[in-house]
């Protein structure tokens, strides 16, 4: 056991980010194994995925070598670490420790979050849109997976915008970090769609485009799934 050190005042991804750093940093190792070729994934927690994919289905995607970090993974596969071909980021508050094991033990790492059945219903409730301003509002990762997913179906002015962490090197330039309810409700007059959880819907009173609904557990929990 170790401790991570968190407050409960910051939000949950900040103390996610936490506790995966004190994963990597006191139980990883290199280890002897190369023969492996896992896939481990970061980031794929109940707050981040209900909603969109339970992280057990998120772990599948990636196929039978995938494994989540956490939860059920074991202390000897973190000190294999020579054992996994690529670590998958699927939340924000995996990228550290992405980060730390690609310095450290040479693990390259992407960012991305599997296509769902959420996403394809937000699709299809846009489609007839493709010239709207449209704003997804979620953890990054999804944000950005929805984002692309849009975009080759033609949309052509998607940002991204999220209360939670926003990591620069994963955003493209307009991608709104919101922090204040009022600065939150002015900048969505400016969209013609919004995307988001419908918890957010009871803040924007005044918005007179589309709100097209996706549940994010850390949002609502499970008052809409």
């Amino acid at each position: 056991a170790f401790e991570v050190n968190t407050d409960g005042i910051g939000l949950y991804d900040q103390g996610q980010r936490k506790a995966y750093l004190q994963l990597i940093r006191r139980l990883g190792a290199v280890g002897t194994d190369a023969q492996d070729a896992a896939i481990g994934v970061l980031g794929a927690t109940p707050l981040d995925t209900l909603g969109l994919l339970p992280p057990e289905q998120v772990r599948a995607h990636y196929g039978p070598s995938a494994f989540l970090y956490g939860d059920p993974c074991t202390v000897e596969r973190l000190g294999n670490l020579a054992g996994v071909r690529e670590n998958r980021v699927v939340s924000p508050s995996g990228l550290a420790a992405a980060r730390e094991m690609e310095a450290q033990f040479g693990i390259r790492y992407q960012t991305d979050f599997p296509r769902c059945a959420a996403f394809d219903r937000a699709a299809e409730r846009l489609s007839g849109r493709k010239g709207a301003r449209i704003l997804i509002l979620h953890q990054q990762m999804a944000a950005n997976a929805l984002r692309e997913q849009l975009e080759a179906e033609g949309h052509a002015d998607v940002t991204v915008g999220t209360w939670f962490l926003l990591d620069k090197d994963c955003a493209r330039e307009g991608d709104l970090s919101f922090a204040d309810e009022d600065a939150f409700i002015d900048a969505v007059q400016a969209f013609d769609a919004v995307v988001a959880d419908p918890l957010y819907a009871r803040a924007l009173e005044r918005f007179a485009g589309a709100f097209v609904l996706l549940e994010h557990f850390a949002v609502s929990g499970d008052l809409y799934i």
